[in-house]
C-alpha cells in the first residue's frame, strides 16, 4: 500500500546552481513531478536533480528515478524537462520541498563517438569506463587500465625488456613505458593477466572469448567492413580506412609490446585485444584493426605478447 502523497511547492526559491543552470520550476504531474530548467553550457554535461524537505538546509540526492534531460551528455537549450517517479523513492509530503539542478562538466574524450548512449563501468582501481550496448551485447568503449585483479591483488607492471618476454605470469606495460599513453590508449598487458582467474574485469564483466568476439563482428556485417564500425575516427594515422565508429565500440591504435625482448610497436597503426580462449600451450586467439583497412582481423599469437584488453558484460 503506498502513501499518501502530497506534496507543496514553493517555488520563488527555486534553486539553480552554477551560471549553467537557470529558469528552474517545478509542478507536479499527476504522482510525478516534472522539473524544468535552462541550461547555457558550450559542451555535453551531466544533469542530476536533487531534492529538499526542509527549505534548503540540506539536500537529497541524486535523485535516481528520473527521466528526460538529466544524466550525462545533456546539450544546452531552455525548456530542459526532468520528471521523477516520486513514489518509486520516497514519500515526499510538506510545505518546504525545494528542488534544485546540478550541472557537472563531462569529462572530454573526443575520440568516443557523440551520438552514442554511453554507459559506465568502474574498476577496482577507480577508473571509469564508458560502455556501449552493441546488438544484445554490452562492450567497454575504452581499454582496460587496472593494475590490479578484481579480488586486489597487483598485477606487476614490468618495464625490462628481456624480463617481459621472460613471463608465463600476469603483467602489464604502458607502450615505450610512458605513462602519457595511459590515456586514452590504456595499458598493454600480457595474456596471462588477461585470463588470469582473479578478473582483470570489474564486477559483472569479464574478457571475451574468441566466440564473443565473433558474435560482436558477425552483428557489424561483413568482416571487410565490420572493422570501419569498431574503429575511432580519430588518433589513428591516414588514410584511416573505412572508420565510421557505427557501432560506438570507439576501437584506438594502442599497439603492441613483443614477447621478444619486449619492444614496443604500432602505436598509431593497428590496435590489438585479446581474448580469453586459447589456440595452443603457448598462444591465444586475438583481434585487431588497421589504418589502412576496413576489416577484422582474427589471429592467434604468444601469449607473452602484450596487447590492449577490452571487457564485455556478463
Amino acid at each position: 500500500m503506498r502513501y499518501l502523497f502530497i506534496l507543496f511547492f514553493n517555488c520563488a526559491p527555486l534553486i539553480a546552481v552554477a551560471q549553467l543552470v537557470s529558469s528552474v520550476q517545478a509542478q507536479q504531474e499527476g504522482q510525478d513531478v516534472v522539473v524544468s530548467y535552462t541550461l547555457e553550457t558550450e559542451s555535453l554535461v551531466e544533469i542530476n536533480l536533487f531534492v529538499s524537505s526542509d527549505q534548503g538546509r540540506s539536500w537529497q540526492g541524486p535523485l535516481l528515478h528520473c527521466t528526460g534531460d538529466v544524466g550525462k551528455n545533456v546539450s544546452a537549450g531552455s525548456g530542459k524537462r526532468i520528471r521523477w517517479a516520486v513514489l518509486q523513492e520516497r514519500e515526499l509530503v510538506g510545505d518546504g520541498i525545494r528542488f534544485k539542478v546540478v550541472a557537472k562538466a563531462a569529462v572530454v574524450k573526443p575520440w568516443l563517438y557523440p551520438d552514442m548512449n554511453y554507459g559506465s563501468v568502474t574498476d577496482i582501481d577507480g577508473n571509469t569506463y564508458a560502455t556501449i550496448q552493441i546488438g544484445r551485447q554490452v562492450w567497454m568503449a575504452e581499454n582496460v587500465r587496472t593494475t590490479r585483479y578484481r579480488n586486489g591483488d597487483t598485477i606487476p607492471n614490468v618495464k625490462d625488456g628481456g624480463a617481459w618476454g621472460r613471463l608465463t605470469t600476469g603483467a602489464w606495460a604502458h607502450y615505450e613505458n610512458d605513462v602519457q599513453y595511459e590515456n586514452p590508449y590504456g595499458k598493454l598487458y600480457n595474456w596471462y593477466a588477461a585470463a588470469d582467474r582473479r578478473g582483470i574485469c570489474p564486477q559483472g564483466w569479464h574478457v571475451p572469448t574468441d566466440a564473443e568476439w565473433t558474435t560482436l563482428t558477425d552483428q557489424l556485417g561483413d568482416e571487410g567492413v565490420a572493422g570501419g564500425k569498431l574503429k575511432g575516427k580519430t588518433l589513428w594515422r591516414a588514410p584511416n580506412t573505412g572508420a565510421t565508429n557505427g557501432s560506438g565500440f570507439s576501437g584506438l591504435p594502442g599497439g603492441s609490446r613483443n614477447f621478444f625482448e619486449g619492444t614496443f610497436n604500432a602505436l598509431g597503426f593497428f590496435g590489438y585485444w585479446w581474448s580469453a580462449s586459447e589456440s595452443g600451450a603457448e598462444s591465444a586467439w586475438y583481434r585487431n584493426l588497421g589504418y589502412n583497412n576496413a576489416g577484422v582481423n582474427r589471429t592467434n599469437y604468444r601469449k607473452r605478447n602484450g596487447f590492449c584488453v577490452r571487457c564485455v558484460r556478463d
